[in-house]
């Protein structure tokens, strides 16, 4: 079990995802429960990261949850990537860092 510095996701109060994203998503609903049902469709994709988050985790202090959460969430493990390349050419990356950066 890693103790970490930054976003102990334990501590975190979250209205889950929007309407609007559970609908991107295919879903009828919002909330909470939409976040869960698209980490639920991430999870086999994240696992070939988990050894790359787990060591930016141990770097960082960061946990692991949290960065998981955010490659599900913007880059859906990978698979909305073209060469690395999401969000119509204006992010990189599994965590989608925009190109205005």
């Amino acid at each position: 079990l890693l103790a970490c510095a930054y976003g102990n996701i334990i501590h975190v109060d979250t209205t889950g995802a929007s309407a609007e994203t559970g609908k991107q998503e295919g879903l009828s609903y919002g909330g909470v429960p939409a976040s869960e049902k698209n980490a639920e469709r991430d999870l086999k994709n994240l696992e070939k990261y988990k050894t790359k988050i787990m060591n930016v985790s141990r770097k960082t202090g960061i946990d692991p949850a949290l960065i998981a959460a955010i490659i599900s969430r913007e880059s859906h493990a990978g698979t909305l990537l073209k060469n690395g390349w999401g969000d119509h050419g204006n992010g990189f990356g599994l965590k989608q860092v925009k190109m205005l950066y």
